[in-house]
């Protein structure tokens, strides 16, 4: 059995997006606001925010604990290029939508919620 790991189920690269600026610290900050009667507000590190320790992790699929987590690498790869490419043009071009749909489809069905219903 492979040691537990961090798995994000918010992208790092999405969450790049809404990063403190200015960066004082080794790693990207993002502000963090707790909802409450009395809200708080903190920066956590991108890298430790959004994440679970083996959130993708499933004993069923090919004794392949980082099954998941593999098949979602390469797709999140090619949705931070889509992204970057929608913002650098400040549009969304017609050959973008299809791509940019199933981008806002992953980011809906990855959450805790959805894990929990599933299981």
């Amino acid at each position: 059995m492979s040691d537990s790991k961090k798995h994000h189920y918010l992208p790092q690269f999405y969450l790049e997006g809404f990063k403190t600026a200015p960066q004082e610290t080794k790693y990207p900050h993002i502000w963090q606001i707790e909802k409450s009667i009395e809200p708080k507000t903190r920066t956590p590190a991108i890298k430790d925010t959004g994440c679970m320790t083996d959130y993708h992790t499933m004993d069923i699929i090919n004794n392949d604990r980082q099954f998941i987590e593999n098949k979602l690498s390469p797709i999140e790869t090619k949705q931070a290029i889509l992204l970057k490419e929608i913002i650098t043009q400040n549009k969304i071009l017609s050959d973008q939508k299809t791509r940019l749909a199933e981008f806002i489809t992953l980011m809906f069905y990855r959450v805790p919620s959805f894990k929990s219903y599933v299981e």
